[in-house]
């Protein structure tokens, strides 16, 4: 028997990773700033369920909490992170849906595949 998905449906998640190069911001959000509090992160696995892998704390100043290590993020381009510390050489695009819920897709060495999806 299969768990259910704790989060929102796998339909959202699945909507969130195809809108990564696709930055649609509500209006009055800045893609230059990251909404702080506790991101809950998803990865498909190879049956096309959403798999929880952890969460990224973000905290005001540019910096997070992944696990119990911290570090510094910045943004290189509007929408578009890239992390030091325990997330170092990986990055992150970001937006707010138009519902205003935000969501970061986390990627790099660290994070095969599609990546990471973290919703707030």
């Amino acid at each position: 028997m299969k768990p259910p998905l704790a989060f929102a449906s796998l339909a959202l998640l699945l909507s969130l990773t195809a809108q990564a190069n696709d930055f649609q911001t509500r209006p009055g959000a800045s893609p230059m700033a990251i909404s702080p509090g506790t991101y809950r992160c998803y990865a498909l696995n190879a049956d096309g369920e959403a798999v929880r892998q952890g969460e990224i704390l973000i905290q005001p100043g540019h910096r997070y909490q992944y696990g119990r290590r911290t570090g510094n993020y910045r943004f290189i381009t509007p929408g578009v992170v890239q992390f030091g510390g325990v997330l170092l050489g990986s990055s992150a695009s970001y937006a707010v849906q138009a519902n205003g819920m935000p969501y970061l897709i986390l990627t790099g060495a660290q994070f095969p595949g599609q990546g990471l999806t973290c919703t707030k």
